[in-house]
């Protein structure tokens, strides 16, 4: 299911959105939905060369890496059905936000939750986002928003990752909060939390690659995806249908 549209621009201009939905058991009682962006940063206004900062951001971190465990996780399902019904939403026009103005991020998100895209139909229980999961010692923390509207589902997350053995790389205490996805998914009633590298141990926030052209694949571990797509892999599949 693909939904194309159209918003305007923090820059000026208009932005073509193109969000795309996949459902696994679309008529379970008791749905998952699992988020994350795959556009990347138009210009690399955090690189340490001003010369780079008009050059769009390469995003294996910054946004494939969510990605690329969402489409494991399909393949999983393909081959073997969770019991819960799961939904994998890939957004669009995530990272085109500034500072400061928080409604010029999350565009695509904003835009698909304007579809009212649960009329109807069963809405998911709470919504997983993956934002920036695949870099070199990533260290995730819960994440502020996440805990105040879906403190439960942080719960289970980070005593799943603990009981598989990823402890160390889902650290149990507070990790501020970020202007993301999950903010608008919470404000439309479905509880929703962050998976997010935002204080990684170099820098205390955001990996060191974050919004620079370094955001590469020599800054991917293949360690960090292994942890965090068997988190939610283990996550989902000991759910149960309704």
């Amino acid at each position: 299911m693909i939904q194309q549209s159209k918003v305007d621009s923090p820059s000026g201009g208009v932005i073509p959105v193109s969000n795309i939905l996949a459902r696994y058991n679309s008529g379970t009682g008791r749905r998952i939905l699992l988020v994350a962006h795959y556009d990347t940063r138009p210009w690399a206004d955090n690189d340490p060369n001003a010369a780079n900062h008009s050059t769009p951001v390469p995003g294996a971190n910054d946004g494939a890496s969510g990605v690329g465990v969402l489409l494991e996780l399909a393949r999983l399902m393909g081959e073997r059905n969770p019991a819960a019904g799961v939904d994998l939403l890939f957004v669009d026009a995530e990272d085109s936000g500034n500072d400061g103005d928080e409604n010029s991020w999350c565009l695509g998100t904003q835009e698909w939750l304007r579809g009212k895209p649960y009329k109807g139909m069963v809405q998911p229980a709470y919504a997983i986002l993956l934002d920036m999961v695949g870099g070199e010692g990533a260290v995730f923390r819960r994440e502020i928003i996440s805990d105040h509207f879906a403190r439960s589902v942080n719960d289970r997350i980070w005593a799943v990752a603990s009981a598989s053995g990823y402890a160390d790389r889902f650290v149990n205490t507070s990790g501020g909060g970020v202007t993301d996805d999950h903010v608008f998914i919470n404000r439309a009633g479905i509880p929703a939390v962050d998976i997010i590298d935002a204080a990684h141990p170099s820098t205390g926030s955001f990996p060191p690659t974050w919004h620079t052209v370094a955001d590469d694949m020599t800054s991917i571990s293949t360690a960090t995806l292994k942890a965090v797509g068997q988190t939610v892999a283990n996550v989902i599949y000991t759910e149960k249908a309704e």
